[in-house]
This record gives structure tokens, sequence and C-alpha cells, in this order.
């Protein structure tokens, strides 16, 4: 799917990957699954250096024994990176749940050759 880079999108992917894991039969994933897209694309939305208008891609795919979820967005610099986020910050923990609630992540180059996709799989039922 293709949204805008909004903050209200991550509400809209969140929507979206519910829908699927019915059409797929696989509850399981949701509750880590709609905290890990709902992260990736706020960050997106968030960090992404592009020109206005651009839009980010949302990917869910099923592999046997654990769901892939992807963003994409158009900026090839705005590597994700940790950063340390003390207990009053609002924001700077996306990182940590990831490492918490994914069975592995990372990031590359985008499949067209422009900017990057994030990715993550989870296991069926990983809460972190």
């Amino acid at each position: 799917m293709v949204v805008a880079r909004h903050p209200a999108s991550a509400r809209s992917a969140r929507r979206m990957l519910r829908y699927f894991l019915v059409i797929q039969e696989a509850p399981h994933y949701l509750d880590a699954a709609e905290s890990v897209v709902g992260e990736l694309v706020a960050n997106a939305v968030r960090h992404a250096r592009v020109p206005q208008g651009r839009e980010i891609c949302v990917r869910f795919e099923i592999e046997p024994g654990q769901l892939r979820i992807e963003v994409s967005d158009a900026d090839a610099d705005g590597l994700p990176r940790r950063r340390d986020a003390d207990g009053e910050a609002e924001s700077g923990r996306g990182l940590a749940l990831l490492d918490a609630l994914a069975e592995a992540w990372g990031c590359e180059p985008r499949a067209c050759g422009v900017g990057k996709t994030v990715w993550a799989t989870l296991a069926p039922g990983r809460h972190g």
C-alpha cells in the first residue's frame, strides 16, 4: 500500500495490517505487528528528508513461520540510528521497540533504486 507522508498514515498502516492479518488468518501476529508498523511508518514520516509529495510504501508478507513488514521511503541517506532517550523524552525509543518485538530488522536499498526500505520480521505471538 502507499500512504502519504502525514502523521495519520501510521494509523492507516495499522488498520491495513489488521485487515491483512484477518484475510491471512494470522491474528497471532497482531499485537507486536501493530506496534512495529506504526513505529516504522511514523519514523518514515518524521525523519525522511524528501521533497513534498513523496509517499511511503508499506508492504506485508506472510512467510513460513513469520510476518515480514517493510516500509520504504525515497530518502537513501536517512538511515535508522539509535538515539539515547531519557525517561522523560517523548521520542527516541523506536529502535529499542524493534529490538524487543522483532525477530530481526534492518535497512536496505529500495528495490526501485531510490531510497531505502526498513524491514522487520516477527514470529507468531512474540510480544517482546
